[in-house]
């Protein structure tokens, strides 16, 4: 199977801005580098390319809706696949906070189940972790807040510099928004490792597949 890296360029609401951060952020880098490793074992779901034979022969379609992350599945199914060098581009999918907010909570509980070790590892190699450790150690440590600040300061200005190669267009209240989604998202990465189910497309889902 052929998958595709995909970026988003517009964001037409503050709530999509997280959508647009976890793509081109958190999500686009990553494949870029996992593409000049070599093959991989999951496809992108912004287009899946294979044979339709290999597919009738390897997939059940009944299999597919019990999956949380159909591309994933598809990828192990369908693999080895390649990463194409082609970038497309996709429009944000959410319009209120609420589903912003489920959709960031969604994508990362879903790479915690379906790569726990890799979801695990990025907690540890984040500087704002260690800042905000030592804040919540030592709150009046003036030392503490500037390390804090200054690693955010340093997050959003890479994250600004991603977005501006991917071709995102940012407002300057979307620079401001950066500065929270910074600590939302390392709080994020510990949160989706509580029991906690997911609810999507009206389902309510306690792992990677429905049983």
């Amino acid at each position: 199977m052929m998958t595709f890296p995909y970026v988003i360029r517009e964001i037409p609401s503050p709530p999509a801005l997280l959508e647009a951060l976890f793509v081109n952020v958190e999500f686009y880098p990553g494949v870029l580098l996992l593409r000049k490793l070599g093959r991989v074992d999951f496809g992108l779901g912004a287009a899946m390319l294979f044979q339709r034979d290999d597919f009738l022969r390897r997939v059940d379609w009944n299999e597919i809706g019990a999956w949380l992350a159909d591309d994933f599945f598809l990828g192990q199914k369908l693999r080895p696949v390649r990463i194409g060098m082609t970038t497309l581009a996709t429009t944000p999918g959410t319009f209120t906070w609420k589903d912003a907010l489920l959709h960031d909570l969604r994508w990362t509980k879903t790479i915690a189940w379906n790569r726990p070790l890799g979801s695990f590892a990025r907690i540890l190699i984040m500087p704002v972790l260690g800042w905000l450790g030592a804040v919540a150690l030592h709150p009046s440590h003036f030392f503490a807040w500037v390390g804090l600040l200054g690693m955010i300061q340093a997050d959003v200005l890479f994250a600004t510099a991603i977005c501006r190669r991917t071709g995102c267009h940012l407002k300057s209240g979307d620079i401001l928004g950066m500065e929270a989604w910074s600590l939302w998202r390392i709080l994020l990465w510990f949160l989706c490792w509580l029991p906690w189910p997911v609810i999507w497309n009206g389902k309510i889902w306690r792992g990677p597949r429905r049983i």
